[in-house]
């Protein structure tokens, strides 16, 4: 019943070569993979380390970089027929917290103060909004601390990295106990990762907001390798 109620595949979380140097697959590589095992979308989430930035000038590169792959993915996209969404994975200075972006377009990043962004209470307070969601990726891995709940709008449950222990049962948990939003993701960088996790949905999600409102209604479900999970808890 689930399957046949959200038939629509999303991929949250998947990284590209070169912007995200962990990562070994192109951008047209990665759309064509998702494509053929019968993704809608995927959100193309490469990461932006603000440690590294600290002037307009290296912030332009950064995100040029993000741009670049993006782009590649999105013209792939329309050739195969699969959409592209953009979004980026955060990480702050003096942590190895990770966070997920959903909503704001390239532009978005070209604008942002980074003189005054050092932590992600930085970020929170100055730019998350209900337009967005800034959600805390793999959370209970080892080395991560978990960001207070005031700052972030939820966690990524599901992280299917396969090189990683995101201990999903725990976060699971975390996520009822806090009634917060919860997604799910695929964590990929190689070819062999597979294509473990989708958002599934009534309808193809084709933009950013679509993606954001989706989330925060919680009219969807997660698929977990091939198990159909309901979150009702957000």
């Amino acid at each position: 019943m689930l399957r046949e109620t959200y038939p629509y595949k999303t991929e949250l979380h998947c990284h590209t070569f070169p912007c995200s140097s962990c990562a070994t697959v192109s951008p047209e590589q990665i759309v064509r993979l998702y494509a053929l095992d019968g993704y809608h979308s995927i959100v193309i989430t490469n990461h932006l380390f603000f440690e590294g930035i600290k002037s307009s000038r290296s912030l332009e590169k950064a995100v040029d970089s993000q741009i670049a792959d993006f782009e590649r993915a999105r013209a792939e996209g329309e050739r195969v027929g699969l959409n592209v969404i953009f979004a980026a994975e955060l990480r702050f200075d003096g942590s190895i917290n990770d966070y997920l972006f959903y909503g704001p377009d390239p532009d978005f990043y070209k604008e942002l103060d980074v003189k005054k962004i050092h932590t992600v209470e930085d970020f929170s307070r100055a730019y998350r909004n209900e337009s967005n969601l800034l959600l805390q990726a793999h959370p209970f891995r080892t080395g991560m601390t978990l960001a207070p709940l005031e700052l972030i709008d939820g966690i990524e449950a599901f992280n299917l990295n396969i090189r990683h222990n995101s201990r999903v049962g725990i976060a699971s948990k975390y996520v009822e106990e806090n009634r917060i939003h919860s997604i799910c993701g695929t964590d990929f960088h190689h070819t062999g990762d597979g294509q473990l996790s989708a958002a599934c949905t009534r309808q193809p999600v084709k933009t950013a907001g679509e993606l954001v409102k989706i989330i925060r209604d919680g009219d969807l479900c997660w698929k977990i390798g091939n198990a159909y999970i309901v979150d009702n808890d957000a």
